[in-house]
């Protein structure tokens, strides 16, 4: 009798796994966020199993559109290049079942897509990318830049540059690359990556030459750690977490401060503008949550908690934190002086009876610039 249980779990089994398999998208395992500003503009990119989808709004409009990109196709990742003079281009990382992953490009803001994917990718029968970026991702300048950088995992891993915009790539670290990801500020520019090497030692190091060469800051055994993020106002000031572990330095990595908190964080961002106040996000059994440290990750206040959901990826910008779900709903949660509240699900926008916007009115500051969502009697 055992034995024909046995065989019919085995039955059972195989059958499942055969039905996940032959679906006709790959699940939505890694994705990206982001807000993107520009000629008095906000606009929220976000990947999806369904293509790329962008949220948006002009100057003082009240009514929130939806455009969307490669409609029907998995993303992973992307990179929106747009310059002052709102030459938009876009870089998608596409992942399917039938042409496994590739790189997409339009230069006609998204109206057509061109597949530009690497020869040393088509070459391995496993290669997957994990993230691109660019020096100005996400930053609006005068100019299209032409360094690329991209990651890549199976064969041919390691961290790639393209200085021509994509033409040509350049392997300039090898082997599995944890994330890696690029500072900006004025002319300054800075290449951070972190990797485990053979012995399960984990390295972040930087490199100010398009990664010609190399300088470790943080070198760790038996130590996985997930991402870094920098603060946009002083480059000096990087968070690392991990599996329960959240390390700071304020400068450049000669000292760290290593902190253990109670649960792990898969993503984390600096407020803007601001090296002592941080964000982090943690799956959890109840959902995903955020949490909010004001004195640099010495101490943790869970804020919010969006339930039956996990967190893919999370984006700081000013006083807004924009998380990518794994449902495919992107939030825009606010942090006023009053505590964090939910401003916008963006979907339901569209997939329910849109909202009135009638009271609708930019936030109130108080005189030292804090936001106030339920302003009383004074001066704002």
């Amino acid at each position: 009798m055992n034995r024909i249980l046995f065989i019919l779990s085995c039955i059972a089994l195989f059958a499942f796994t055969g039905f996940t398999t032959m679906q006709a998208s790959i699940p939505l395992k890694s994705g990206k966020v982001q807000r993107i500003d520009g000629d008095s503009r906000e606009a929220i990119y976000a990947t999806g199993s369904n293509g790329l989808s962008k949220y948006w709004i002009y100057d003082l409009g009240r009514e929130w559109n939806k455009t969307e990109y490669l409609s029907g196709v998995p993303l992973k990742d992307f990179l929106i290049i747009k310059n002052d003079y709102d030459t938009l281009k876009i870089l998608a990382v596409t992942s399917t079942v039938q042409y496994g992953d590739q790189l997409m490009i339009s230069e006609d803001g998204g109206e057509n897509f061109v597949d530009i994917t690497p020869t040393f990718l088509k070459e391995s029968s496993d290669a997957t990318i994990s993230h691109i970026c660019s020096y100005m991702d996400g930053y609006a300048s005068c100019y299209i830049p032409k360094d690329i950088f991209l990651s890549c995992t199976g064969g041919n891993a390691g961290l790639y540059h393209s200085p021509d915009f994509c033409k040509s790539w350049i392997r300039i670290l090898e082997g599995t690359i944890d994330f890696f990801t690029t500072y900006t500020y004025e002319q300054y520019t800075m290449l951070v990556a972190g990797y485990t090497d053979e012995n399960q030692v984990s390295h972040v190091c930087t490199s100010i030459d398009d990664g010609r060469s190399w300088e470790t800051i943080y070198e760790k055994s038996t130590t996985y750690i997930k991402g870094i993020d920098i603060c946009w106002a002083d480059r000096n000031a990087m968070c690392l977490y991990g599996d329960n572990l959240f390390f700071t330095t304020t400068d450049g990595g000669l000292t760290w401060q290593e902190n253990t908190p109670s649960v792990t964080f898969m993503d984390a961002a600096f407020k803007y503008g601001n090296i002592n106040e941080v964000y982090a996000a943690a799956n959890e059994e109840e959902g995903a949550a955020l949490w909010y440290s004001a004195d640099l990750g010495c101490s943790w206040e869970k804020v919010y908690i969006m339930p039956s959901d996990n967190i893919i990826d999370m984006h700081a910008y000013s006083y807004d934190i924009y998380c990518l779900m794994q449902s495919g709903r992107v939030y825009n949660l606010f942090h006023s002086i009053d505590g964090f509240v939910l401003r916008y699900d963006y979907e339901s926008m569209f997939t329910t009876i849109r909202p009135l916007y009638d009271s609708w009115q930019s936030p109130y500051y108080d005189l030292q610039g804090r936001p106030v969502a339920t302003p009383t009697r004074g001066i704002y």
